[in-house]
């Protein structure tokens, strides 16, 4: 117990040494084999989870539950996103498939997005990437508000992206002024749940780089493993996997 809790503290607290935090919500559906999940993350804590099953965004930490009682508009945010990127998802396959002139097999695609949060310098990196089968697919470009894209398959969605506006300048607010913000609340209120109660919060934390018996699904994006999806309905896929953090 007393290992758990310090484990955690040194998770959600703002240490004296210099630390990158980082907060990344990230999306994944396979054509006919895996179904539409998202997972939301805070450094290498499971936060939220949605799935085709759910028509609203679960936190999943006790304190994380606690703290979107008085903060619904996080919930929301999440759930809106869910619902939205569900039927993105699977127009987008659809289109991906067509346009890299593939008939059969399963296609996967992959949402990344987020921040990164430096607490000695408080430089923040806003992030946004798409995948597909593996590979870099896509990745937005908040200096120019543009989609710039890793493969000419990709052309029909970029030019789809790029003329959505209102939906550009929301996801630039959000990488720019909301993701960090939030960030820091749960960093906050993460620490102040565990000081007020002195217990570990019962959720799916990942604490350190450790191996991990569960069920995953890979993507390569930016040189980096990352490993997610690690929820039952992931069942089609089994193996065991090293987790790396962004």
């Amino acid at each position: 117990m007393i290992i758990h809790f310090i484990a955690a503290f040194s998770l959600l607290s703002h240490v004296v040494s210099p630390v990158k935090h980082s907060l990344k919500l990230i999306f994944i559906e396979s054509s006919g084999v895996q179904d539409f999940v998202g997972v939301l993350w805070a450094d290498e804590t499971e936060l939220v989870h949605c799935n085709t099953n759910l028509n609203k965004a679960e936190p999943k930490p006790n304190w994380l539950k606690e703290f979107m009682k008085s903060n619904q508009e996080h919930n929301d945010l999440y759930t809106q996103e869910c619902l939205h990127s569900q039927h993105f998802f699977k127009d987008t396959l659809n289109v991906l498939r067509r346009s890299c002139s593939q008939t059969e097999g399963v296609h996967t695609l992959q949402r990344m997005y987020g921040c990164e949060w430096d607490n000695e310098t408080e430089e923040v990196k806003g992030f946004d990437r798409y995948g597909y089968d593996g590979e870099d697919l896509m990745e937005f470009n908040q200096e120019t508000q543009t989609w710039l894209i890793s493969t000419p398959c990709a052309s029909i969605v970029k030019h789809k992206l790029d003329n959505q506006q209102i939906r550009i300048a929301d996801i630039n607010h959000y990488l720019t002024n909301v993701c960090s913000k939030w960030l820091k609340k749960y960093l906050d209120y993460g620490k102040y749940f565990l000081q007020r109660t002195g217990k570990f919060p019962s959720h799916n934390a990942v604490l350190g780089k450790q191996y991990l018996q569960g069920l995953f699904l890979s993507f390569q994006m930016k040189g980096i493993k990352e490993y997610i999806c690690k929820t039952q309905s992931c069942s089609l896929l089994r193996y065991n996997a090293l987790f790396r953090s962004l």
